[in-house]
């Protein structure tokens, strides 16, 4: 038996966006406007093209254990880069986990809720994740719930970070919700 996990919307009317037109009152022309600039500036530093493809990788994984790696990578990847950006040194970044770097991250850009700067993701995911192959201690119907959390919130960060503002279709349950 084999269980897939797909994060994607199925429709003939939505094709799994993050922004746009019909449940988001000029969403793309708001969005574009707000962020092209910023997001042609930190480009290259942030290596937002390497962002987009692991994000493109963790859509296609069906194991949600492989999900929550690339997920944790992409993590990594986007907040190490960011923290480097907003001045701090490669070795103290280096020596930060993801809690403590969501933390910092947090500094800048004040919006992650509480439950998600604990101590869960590193503790009770990523560590048993990467030492030992899986997550054994949670059901299926949990990891996918943390999984659904965590990549709405690094959605989330991403669009703060090239300055979107207004309205983004939630990873959690698909609808309108303000950046």
């Amino acid at each position: 038996m084999k269980i897939e996990v797909s994060n994607s919307i199925i429709s003939k009317i939505h094709n799994n966006v993050i922004i746009d037109n019909h449940h988001i009152t000029a969403g793309l022309l708001k969005a574009f406007e707000k962020s092209y600039q910023k997001f042609k500036d930190i480009k290259a530093v942030l290596d937002l093209n390497r962002y987009i493809h692991l994000m493109t990788e963790l859509q296609n994984q069906k194991i949600i254990e492989l999900k929550m790696a690339n997920l944790i990578l992409v993590f990594e990847n986007l907040l190490s880069k960011y923290l480097v950006l907003q001045g701090m040194e490669i070795n103290e970044v280096e020596d930060l986990n993801i809690q403590q770097k969501l933390g910092r991250v947090n500094k800048e850009l004040k919006f992650i809720p509480k439950n998600l700067l604990g101590d869960e993701f590193r503790a009770g995911v990523r560590n048993p994740l990467f030492h030992t192959g899986s997550i054994p201690f949670k059901s299926i119907e949990e990891k996918i719930e943390i999984f659904n959390e965590y990549y709405d919130l690094l959605i989330r960060i991403y669009l703060k970070i090239i300055s979107v503002e207004g309205c983004y279709i939630s990873r959690k349950n698909y609808l309108p919700e303000l950046i």
